[in-house]
């Protein structure tokens, strides 16, 4: 949105036959490039952020734990194998992929 607004002002500002106005939100040579960078670094921060969340919830999808899991992963003993995580649920890349979106499990072979 506030990108938005700021190309909505510039482009204004710009094209108005009469020059910058009352109308323009933000006056001055400088002004809109300031605006134009703080908006460019508070949306790249939010982008980042999405996209470390993106990324840690496609890992625990593969690995077939939950976030609760991987933080307290040491408290719980089907996942505490002699100090080390190990999921005894894990069903692969593709079936731990196959149970987020589907919701369905496959049996298991027990040998």
């Amino acid at each position: 949105w506030s990108i938005m607004v700021t190309f909505t002002d510039m482009i204004y500002c710009s094209v108005s036959p009469n020059g910058p106005d009352e109308a323009c939100l933000f006056e001055g040579p400088g002004s809109r490039r300031v605006l134009f960078a703080l908006n460019l670094v508070v949306n790249g921060l939010f982008l980042f952020f999405i996209g470390a969340m993106n990324v840690t919830v496609l890992h625990n999808a593969i690995t077939n734990v939950t976030t609760n899991e991987r933080i307290n992963w040491w408290r719980y003993s089907y996942l505490n194998d002699n100090g080390a995580m190990s999921n005894s649920n894990n069903l692969g890349v593709i079936g731990n992929l196959k149970y987020f979106f589907d919701g369905k499990t496959r049996a298991k072979s027990e040998d």
